[in-house]
């Protein structure tokens, strides 16, 4: 049977194509729109996802912002955030295709406090798949949508 309860934001992982490890502190999901579109269909517009993670000596998230700024037919990765519940078990996949990153930030460094420095990557999105788990209720299919992404990655809360 699956979970009706709510579940927490503090239990997730982060999975970025082509890096070791994120280590991500946090993320900002974007916002997702159908849009009228030309002719009878209907697009996907996506803001941005935003991951911040603790600033260490590795340069993987700075090397991919630097890569995609200076290159533009350098290709999209796939990042994949996971919600975890409270077994540490997967709950939730939300996978987007086709991520550049278009914005790279360290947070401010402050001689009067003693805080964690953090990097932030902003990801334009190109798609955009949700994978509610592996176990439908009986007799359905598994919820999974794909959905193709159109530019707007200006779009933040």
């Amino acid at each position: 049977m699956r979970r009706q309860e709510p579940f927490t934001s503090h239990r997730f992982k982060v999975e970025f194509e082509g890096v070791e490890a994120s280590g991500a502190l946090a993320v900002i999901l974007p916002e997702a729109r159908i849009v009228a579109g030309s002719g009878s269909g209907s697009k996907l517009e996506c803001g941005s996802l935003v991951v911040t993670r603790g600033q260490s000596s590795s340069s993987e998230w700075y090397d991919w912002w630097n890569e995609a700024r200076r290159s533009r037919s350098a290709r999209g990765r796939a990042v994949v955030v996971v919600l975890l519940d409270a077994a540490g078990r997967e709950a939730i996949r939300w996978k987007y295709s086709g991520a550049r990153p278009i914005a790279y930030r360290v947070s401010a460094l402050n001689a009067l406090e003693n805080g964690l420095l953090a990097e932030s990557l902003e990801i334009a999105v190109a798609t955009f798949d949700a994978d509610f788990g592996s176990e439908p209720p009986a007799g359905s299919k598994p919820r999974r949508q794909r959905l193709a992404a159109t530019g707007s990655a200006g779009s933040r809360r």
